[in-house]
């Protein structure tokens, strides 16, 4: 064999060497590529879960899993448009989160396989189209978290079913004012206790008609909590807060008062005792029943702001204010240290602005629910933290 055929000889060897190294690269790169999708098809969910977007079109119901992360957040979940209110479901173990203009959502929270660190979510979204067409600002369970109610901007209040979907009972104020609280009366399902800024009405859901309606002196109503079945409280921003007992008749039998205007009012689920936030960043608990309960004033920190909303059970407080803050308060015979939590260290990704606050929080044995709201975001974002 002369040079020449040795030389091409060599060259087709290489050729070959070289298509045939191609070709195991690339059998080696589509079996790891599957490899790693069949992995990540494995992994949960990620821990932040966005809800309400444009995709999600009619009604949802989607399984979320979230797990504990670093920053001690049981779950996080993204949802677009401002978030208005969040009621809890005892019944169910539900979450109730009500979006201004984007519908409303319900997270159904259970421990995932009894670890106290895992969460599964079943979702429930209704589109706004289902509750109508008017901005929604309040919003409660009813009848054994079989349906739920929805206060509009307007005066408009709406009953709707889970199970149908659908508005199954409709009411008006009729002055149209804004329906500012809605809370369902203690064992009468379908008592519905309404408060606007210039009134308070028990409506009887399944008539539609009013049952009572409360005198309010120099009406500034911020809200309005029912503490037993006859026994209401109404807060007045001017620092009044009027107790009520329906059996006596429709005007207060005992006013208490507070050195600050009020914002947000909430009553115990276990002690009946109330807690209301104040313009100057403090809260008040106050004893509405006959009982040992002491009434107390605690303040939110160094740096006070507008508290927005509270809560309490089992003698802890929460209060959300406007500078985006969520303080846990204990008010027992030996208190726990206090907690804080602020949009920054629960959201690292959302930018630090000013316009962000905390629009609603819940309170309850085994979580503490937080709403963050901003007047420049598109969306809104719930947290569910350790107790």
């Amino acid at each position: 064999m002369n040079k020449k055929s040795k030389a091409k000889q060599r060259r087709n060897n290489s050729f070959c060497n070289k298509k045939l190294w191609q070709v195991i690269n690339l059998i080696f790169a589509c079996v790891s590529g599957l490899f790693i999708f069949i992995f990540i098809s494995l992994l949960p969910l990620e821990e932040e879960k966005k809800v309400g977007g444009r995709k999600s079109g009619g009604y949802l119901r989607r399984r979320l899993t979230a797990m504990a992360e670093n920053d001690g957040t049981i779950c996080r979940f993204e949802v677009q448009g401002r978030i208005s209110s969040m009621a809890y479901g005892d019944a169910t173990n539900a979450c109730l989160v009500s979006t201004i203009m984007n519908g409303t959502h319900i997270f159904n929270m259970d421990s995932s396989c009894g670890a106290p660190t895992r969460y599964v979510a079943q979702l429930e979204s209704f589109p706004h189209q289902i509750i109508g067409g008017d901005p929604i600002i309040s919003s409660c369970f009813l009848s054994s978290d079989s349906s739920l109610a929805v206060g509009s901007s307007v005066g408009g209040i709406a009953v709707v079913s889970r199970s149908s979907r659908s508005v199954v009972r409709c009411y008006n104020f009729q002055d149209e004012a804004p329906v500012l609280s809605l809370k369902e009366v203690p064992h009468e399902p379908s008592l519905l206790l309404s408060a606007s800024p210039v009134g308070v009405q028990a409506i009887d859901v399944e008539r539609s008609v009013v049952r009572l309606s409360l005198a309010v002196p120099k009406p500034r109503v911020v809200g309005a909590v029912a503490i037993t079945r006859n026994s209401f409280a109404v807060a007045n921003y001017d620092g009044k807060v009027m107790l009520y007992d329906v059996r006596c008749g429709i005007d207060p039998v005992t006013v208490l008062s507070v050195p600050d205007q009020i914002t947000s009012i909430a009553v115990s689920p276990d002690t009946r005792a109330l807690i209301a936030g104040t313009v100057g960043g403090r809260v008040f608990v106050m004893r509405c029943l006959v009982s040992k309960l002491r009434e107390e004033a605690f303040g939110t920190g160094k740096t006070r702001s507008p508290v927005r909303c509270v809560a309490m059970h089992h003698g802890r407080i929460a209060a959300g204010d406007i500078s985006a803050k969520i303080t846990l308060l204990d008010s027992g015979d030996c208190p726990a240290p206090t907690m804080y939590w602020t949009a920054h260290s629960l959201l690292p990704h959302v930018v630090a602005t000013s316009s962000w606050g905390v629009s609603s929080v819940l309170l309850r044995k085994d979580s503490l629910w937080g709403a963050f709201t901003s007047s420049e975001s598109a969306a809104s974002h719930v947290v569910m933290l350790p107790p």
